[in-house]
């Protein structure tokens, strides 16, 4: 884990299995697409992400983690912060669409009051 809490690329993962006699064969197991990109959060972050992306709100979030709402509202900024993204549609966008890179968002200007 790095020191920002963040766990870092997911492993692949290889398992010899024996075929016959002397033979083995390598399985080898690489991340997908969407843990390649979940790595990039912490695992509350992560596991908020997975949830929202299952479409729960963010009170049955909060429940199912045992945490608060206000908690999640923040946890959910920093993901959308993360991946340069406005809301949660564009959250799903970013974690399960395609790799090519997408037009980076306009940025908002500060309110002025």
């Amino acid at each position: 884990m790095s020191r920002d809490g963040r766990s870092g690329a997911p492993a692949t993962t290889v398992a010899i299995e024996p075929v016959a006699g002397d033979e083995v064969i390598a399985i080898v197991t690489a991340p997908s697409p969407l843990e390649r990109r979940l790595a990039r959060l912490t695992a509350a972050e992560a596991d908020v992400a997975r949830l929202a992306l299952e479409g729960l709100t963010n009170q049955q979030i909060a429940d199912r983690r045992g945490s608060s709402v206000r908690t999640v509202d923040g946890q959910l900024q920093d993901i959308l912060r993360v991946f340069d993204v406005g809301d949660r549609a564009e959250l799903a966008w970013a974690l399960v669409g395609p790799d090519e890179p997408r037009e980076p968002r306009p940025r908002r200007s500060p309110r002025t009051t």
